[in-house]
């Protein structure tokens, strides 16, 4: 037995098998089918990303140096994020007179 969320989403092929499963709980899910490029990459160079309404895009895999460069600053200690500040100033506001 397979349980889902409603807010699940699964790819299926289109067989006749499942189409006649989908049949049986067609009251339950929402079928969308996948809005395809023109022209599909046979190299593994791409990135996908299936939006909710179908649409499915495609975009250049990001440059390795750049990927490095991005993760770096994310696990920047000194960086200054949302987190990191709002626990400072708090530590600051309970002990004022701490240097």
């Amino acid at each position: 037995m397979l349980y889902k969320v409603a807010s699940d989403i699964a790819i299926v092929k289109n067989t006749p098998e499942v189409c006649t499963l989908l049949w049986k709980i067609k009251h339950l899910i929402k079928v969308t089918p996948i809005n395809m490029p023109d022209k599909l990459p046979d190299d593994d160079s791409v990135q996908t990303w299936l939006h909710e309404n179908g649409d499915l895009l495609l975009a250049p895999r990001v440059d390795p140096a750049r990927e490095k460069a991005t993760m770096e600053f994310i696990n920047n200690p000194k960086r200054l994020d949302r987190k990191t500040l709002k626990d400072e100033l708090r530590y600051r506001w309970l002990n004022p007179y701490d240097l």
